[in-house]
């Protein structure tokens, strides 16, 4: 702190004091100036003997000139909206209590605003521009106004530690969720997997919490990102839940039908759009000849022979009545396989349906949820790391 001024009290001729022209003098024996930091805070008073401990220089026209060490404590609003990529701007405002514009007025006496060769980088922040202003203040209680010179520090913080710490792994853990949606279908470790990943992200905002500045004014960016990556694991758990209990319809005895309007937006929209093929289905024609080997008695050749020519006529004589009862029935028994047949194939549509179904959800779900992470990490990060780069 270097305090210059002129006391007409203090002149004298070296002529008669064995040509001394400056001395080193008790700073409590002179008149000193109450220049104070208004937005002090220390609790110690930041202006007098008590603060600036150095003696001062006075020479013998005068001219007084006060240099001291200090150590300054300001109050300073931090806006902690884009952390850990924000910037602040930090005041300290020098000023008299006492006297006003008629008693003392401040001016700058030419001196660089900081001194860069004493100045050690800190390993936290970077200092990108220092300023100061000069100007005199109207304050209601006052009828003149006071001399105020307020310097201005424009901080920015370093982001390596939280990048590489906090979001890098946040990332890279994320990612894993897309891993889970390349499992089979019916693997249930997609579900284990997913609630793994919630967890361990929940962990890891456990310890950004504790890094967090600690403000109700507005939530970091950071705290943003770990909210809403948290929400897509969640999303992501209830997609893969989706899927399952679709894939799972097609397993039982009875296969329900797919609800129409389910058909519509699922397979006939979003599986056009994505482009999802069906997987290979069972030919639907009905072997008959599987049926004439294992289902039929080898004796009934007369069955045979009537569903080969596909009619019975009336005019045979050689049938007995009996005889014919017996064909009738194998008939019947016939009928009722190829019935039992289609109905097998009607299931197994059904379930080739909803298998399909949870494919396309599956698939769907897979991009809505990469589309999701690159839009909060790229959305989030990368503008309030350029905004004050």
């Amino acid at each position: 702190m270097r305090q210059r001024w002129t006391d007409v009290n203090l002149k004298w001729d070296p002529k008669k004091w064995n040509n001394i022209t400056s001395i080193i003098y008790d700073p409590n024996e002179i008149w000193l100036p109450d220049i104070f930091i208004y937005n002090n805070a220390n609790q110690n008073p930041s202006f007098g003997p008590d603060f600036y401990k150095e003696d001062a220089l006075i020479r013998n026209d005068g001219y007084v000139d006060w240099k001291s060490p200090v150590i300054f404590k300001s109050v300073c609003k931090f806006d902690i909206k884009h952390f850990p990529f924000d910037q602040h701007n930090c005041s300290f405002e020098f000023g008299s209590l006492i006297y006003d514009v008629t008693g003392i007025k401040l001016t700058d006496i030419n001196y660089p605003v900081i001194d860069a060769n004493n100045y050690f980088n800190s390993s936290h922040w970077d200092v990108k521009r220092v300023w100061y202003t000069n100007e005199n203040i109207d304050y209601p209680c006052c009828k003149n106004p006071y001399s105020v010179i307020t310097f201005y520090i424009t901080v920015r913080r370093k982001p390596l530690y939280h990048t590489f710490i906090f979001i890098i792994p946040c990332i890279v853990l994320i990612s894993n969720l897309f891993i889970g949606f390349y499992l089979p279908i019916e693997c249930g470790e997609r579900v284990g997997l997913t609630m793994t990943i919630l967890l361990a992200v929940a962990v890891f905002l456990q310890s950004v919490s504790d890094t967090l500045p600690q403000n109700s004014d507005s939530i970091p960016i950071l705290g943003e990102f770990y909210i809403l990556i948290m929400a897509e694991c969640t999303f992501s758990l209830i997609a893969t839940c989706i899927v399952l209990v679709v894939y799972y319809r097609s397993i039982g005895t009875s296969v329900q039908p797919i609800p129409h309007w389910l058909k519509k937006i699922v397979i006939n929209n979003i599986g056009k759009i994505l482009a999802i093929k069906r997987d290979n289905e069972k030919d639907n024609t009905i072997n008959y000849n599987r049926y004439e080997e294992e289902e039929i008695p080898s004796n009934n050749t007369k069955a045979l022979a009537i569903i080969n020519k596909g009619y019975v006529s009336d005019n045979d004589n050689n049938f007995r009545n009996s005889k014919l009862k017996d064909v009738v029935n194998e008939i019947q028994i016939l009928r009722s396989l190829i019935l039992k047949n289609n109905t097998n194939d009607e299931d197994e549509d059904l379930k080739n349906e909803w298998k399909y179904v949870a494919k396309i959800l599956d698939r769907f779900f897979f991009w809505f949820m990469l589309i999701m992470v690159t839009a909060t990490s790229v959305g989030i990060l990368v503008p309030s790391y350029y905004q004050h780069a």
